[in-house]
């Protein structure tokens, strides 16, 4: 998580979901909201930025980016969405914790570093 991370954890924990309506050309990928989503499992609302798609799959709750289609997703939304985005949010955690994510970036490291194949 971006910044004071027990605050930021309960300010985003706090949600019912999380709304991602960047543009989709991206002008929001430094933010480190996506990854405190997935870091708390609160289901996200998405935009049609393909980096969510990718990042997270199912597990977003696709809404568009422009006003009068994520107006329509939110007319039709109902809580079930939200509960099995979570779920899916959850069940994302493992492919993004920090510690295998480094042990497969030092290995590689080592690898090309000592020029093995």
């Amino acid at each position: 998580m971006t910044g004071d991370k027990p605050a930021v954890a309960l300010k985003v924990a706090a949600c019912d979901a999380i709304a991602l309506p960047f543009d989709p050309d991206g002008d929001m990928l430094a933010t480190g909201t996506v990854f405190d989503a997935i870091g708390v499992g609160i289901p996200a609302l998405v935009s049609d930025w393909p980096f969510l798609t990718e990042t997270l799959g199912d597990a977003g709750v696709r809404v568009g980016h422009r006003a009068g289609d994520i107006a329509a997703a939110l007319d039709r939304l109902h809580a079930d969405d939200l509960t099995v985005a979570g779920s899916r949010m959850d069940d994302l955690r493992s492919d993004y914790e920090w510690q295998p994510i480094a042990d497969a970036t030092f290995a590689l490291f080592e690898r090309v570093v000592l020029r093995e194949h």
